[in-house]
């Protein structure tokens, strides 16, 4: 029998690097599972470190509950108005509710009276959303200029069966960076 050396040299290293690629630094433990867009729970494990997420669409990030779902704000350019997309932990999914609208306490100055914004949900045909199980929202908003800041508070968002009320944050900047 004859020896190749030049396809010995091939298997070996084509299947070390199989071996590497496979065994990366990767926490396969059942807390690590990551659980798509219908689910309720989340389970994950980060360690102890600082993280963050990026929305999808470029927009303000809001955390809700211990970093169980955000909400994702986005101005829209040359619009007045604003779009509000609910996600999963990681900004990765889109997570469809029942709720027929959301409201949103919106401060612009200290001193100011909160406006309220009523975010109402939108079919999208290409997802087969509809209203009542949808998980992007739209709203008027024809007080803030372009680039304005606010100071915002949702009321109440219910998800599955979890409620989420007060929940604060400071526009443009929302507040998605923590320590796990």
């Amino acid at each position: 029998m004859k020896k190749h050396p030049v396809l010995l040299l091939f298997l070996l290293c084509g299947g070390s690097l199989l071996l590497l690629t496979a065994c990366g630094d990767h926490d396969h433990s059942e807390a690590s599972e990551h659980y798509g867009p219908d689910t309720q729970g989340h389970h994950h494990d980060h360690g102890h470190h600082s993280h963050s997420h990026e929305p999808p669409h470029g927009g303000v990030p809001i955390v809700l509950g211990e970093d169980e779902y955000h909400l994702e704000l986005l101005h829209q350019p040359g619009e007045n108005s604003m779009l509000l997309y609910v996600l999963d932990a990681h900004l990765e999914h889109f997570v469809r509710i029942a709720q027929l609208e959301i409201r949103l306490l919106a401060q612009k100055e200290e001193d100011e009276e909160p406006r309220e914004v009523v975010f109402l949900p939108q079919a999208q045909r290409a997802t087969g959303e509809t209203e009542g199980n949808t998980s992007m929202f739209a709203a008027e908003i024809d007080w803030l200029p372009e680039n304005g800041n606010f100071k915002g508070e949702f009321v109440s968002l219910t998800i599955g069966e979890k409620t989420f009320t007060d929940v604060t944050f400071s526009y443009p900047e929302g507040h998605e960076i923590h320590e796990h």
